[in-house]
C-alpha cells in the first residue's frame, strides 16, 4: 500500500479462503474445522488516514533567514493543561530578546530541620515532648526559569520547567519520636517528629516561536499528559 493512503488489509496464514459451508445436523449449525481455523488467524492491519504534519523546508528556511523580527518589547504567557481539567493561566510577562523570564507561581513552604529529644520529668510522671529546632524553607508550586535569544524571526526560549509538590508527612520514629508510655503503659506524649515529604518534577524546555505564535509541548507531571503552552506577542 502506497504511503499516505488508507484502507483495510486482511492477510490469511491457512491456506484457501473462508469456508461458507456449514454442516445442518437437527437444526443446529456447526462451523467446519477449518473454518474456525482461517478465521482465528485473520490478521487485520489498518493503516493511517492522516496525513504528516509539520513544517515545510521553505518556512524553516524563511525563519531562519529573517533578522530583525523579534526586536522591540513582547509579551511572554503560560498555561498548564492536565488531562480532565480546565487549563491554568499564568500571569503574564513583558520582556525583551535577551532578556531572562521567571513565570509561574510559588508558595513558601516552612519546615523543621531538626528536633530536641523529648524531656522526662522525675518519676517519670509527665513528659516535654520533642520540638523542633531549626526551620528550612521550600518553595512549592510551578515555575519557569528560561532565557531568550533571537535565531531569525524566532524567539529561542531555553531553560527548565519544574513543579515541586508537597505530599505529607512522613513520622520519624527511632529512640526520639515514638509515643511515650509511663510504666503502667499508658500514653503520656503522642511526641510527634514528623517530616515533610516532596516531589519534583523537572522538564528542561528548548522551543523556539515567532512573535504571534505559540507552542506546546509534554512537561513531567503527577499526572500523564499534562501539557505546557508559551505564547509570544508583541508587548503593548
Amino acid at each position: 500500500m502506497e504511503a499516505g493512503s488508507c484502507g483495510l488489509a486482511i492477510e490469511l496464514t491457512h491456506g484457501g479462503g473462508f469456508a461458507s459451508g456449514f454442516n445442518v445436523r437437527k437444526g443446529i449449525k456447526i462451523m467446519k474445522p477449518h473454518t474456525i481455523l482461517c478465521a482465528a488467524a485473520a490478521v487485520i492491519v489498518l493503516t493511517s488516514c492522516s496525513a504528516p504534519t509539520g513544517i515545510s523546508a521553505s518556512q524553516v528556511a524563511a525563519v531562519s533567514r529573517t533578522s530583525g523580527a523579534t526586536s522591540g518589547p513582547l509579551r511572554f504567557e503560560m498555561n498548564v493543561k492536565e488531562p480532565l481539567r480546565t487549563a491554568v493561566s499564568y500571569d503574564a510577562k513583558r520582556f525583551e530578546v535577551g532578556d531572562r523570564i521567571r513565570a509561574g507561581a510559588e508558595r513558601e513552604f516552612v519546615y523543621p530541620s531538626g528536633y530536641e529529644p523529648p524531656q522526662v520529668t522525675a518519676g517519670s510522671q509527665s513528659v516535654k515532648p520533642s520540638t523542633p529546632r531549626d526551620f528550612k524553607n521550600l518553595n512549592t508550586g510551578l515555575v519557569a526559569d528560561l532565557s531568550t535569544r533571537s535565531v531569525g524571526s524566532a524567539v529561542l526560549i531555553e531553560g527548565t520547567v519544574t513543579i515541586t509538590e508537597f505530599r505529607g508527612f512522613s513520622r520519624m520514629e527511632g529512640e526520639f519520636g515514638q509515643p511515650v508510655l509511663d510504666s503502667k503503659e499508658r500514653l503520656i506524649s503522642e511526641n510527634l517528629v514528623e517530616m515533610p515529604k516532596f516531589v519534583t518534577y523537572t522538564t528542561p524546555v528548548c522551543v523556539a516561536i515567532q512573535p504571534g505564535a505559540s507552542s506546546s509541548f509534554e512537561i513531567s507531571a503527577a499526572k500523564k499528559g499534562t501539557k505546557m503552552t508559551f505564547s509570544l506577542d508583541r508587548g503593548e
